[in-house]
């Protein structure tokens, strides 16, 4: 089942949960922007990221961490993850620069069937550089994933922003004790039948699409706690006990619909048709 690591239950950060969505589908943005200081959190979340578009795999994990690809990008020598950076000051990741990577990203792939290029420290380019970039990320290549980093979103031009996905590791926080309960609650409500509650519940986040997101990790790490549990648990009442097979089916919806949102599919469109397929899962069951 793609998408469901039975691991031990955790609080996934935003930026986490949303990874966790397109592993989960192997399907990616094309260009997507992470946000965050300057400490190599950007890079290795990056390179996580890269790893996982460059699998080979077909299987349920992506990325698998055993085919050339993985062991490749383990090793940093794979030759379609390319990496590019000013100097470290303002205003000198030049137009020079961009031109060369407009160029190369109409290349074929060397052995993936994608390339991912690594824009390194963003808020460095010119205007002219971005200027230059944005040509590129309004009609990319096929083949082509863009990474950029910046230490603060701020210093780039609306119309780039407008073209990324955005990834925070500035300030990530676990998923709030507030978010986990509201999860807890739009379980029962599909449980019981009361899909207008949860469809209230989710009508609230259709301004907050990253809020969405994340309530849907909190529901899924509340799935995997039943999952994982070897005894009954107590707490739960006789129309909570789902088969292990019906949770892992409703999982995979939720990891859907993450992807679709994080995809920037329509909130308000995402959370009606999860309360109607997650429905109909808990109908079949009874």
């Amino acid at each position: 089942m793609k998408g469901c690591y039975l691991q031990e239950p955790q609080k996934y950060t935003k930026a986490e949960q949303t990874l966790a969505a397109w592993n989960g589908s192997g399907r990616f943005p094309h260009a997507i922007l992470i946000e965050g200081q300057n400490n190599g959190a950007n890079t290795a979340f990056s390179a996580r990221i890269a790893k996982a578009v460059l699998c080979e795999a077909e299987g349920d994990v992506i990325p698998c961490e055993g085919c050339r690809h993985c062991v490749k990008m383990d090793k940093e020598i794979h030759p379609d993850y390319l990496t590019f950076e000013g100097e470290g000051r303002s205003r000198s990741f030049h137009i020079e620069t961009v031109r060369d990577i407009r160029t190369r990203a109409y290349l074929f792939p060397n052995e993936a069937l994608k390339k991912v290029f690594l824009l390194k420290n963003v808020q460095d380019m010119s205007v002219q550089a971005q200027n230059a970039l944005l040509k590129i990320l309004e009609e990319p290549p096929e083949t082509v994933v863009f990474i950029l980093t910046c230490e603060n979103k701020s210093a780039l031009l609306e119309t780039i922003l407008s073209r990324v996905t955005l990834l925070s590791l500035e300030g990530v926080e676990a998923i709030s004790d507030e978010r986990e309960v509201e999860a807890g609650q739009i379980w029962e409500a599909l449980l019981s039948g009361r899909e207008l509650d949860a469809l209230a519940a989710f009508s609230a986040y259709e301004r907050d699409r990253q809020g969405f997101i994340e309530l849907l990790g909190a529901i899924r790490s509340l799935l995997e706690a039943r999952l994982l549990s070897d005894t009954a648990n107590p707490s739960l009442s006789v129309r909570e006990t789902l088969a292990p097979l019906r949770l892992m089916q409703i999982v995979d919806i939720i990891d859907e619909m993450a992807v679709s949102a994080a995809g920037n599919g329509s909130v308000s469109l995402l959370g009606s048709l999860l309360c109607a397929r997650v429905e109909t899962v808990i109908r079949k069951s009874r």
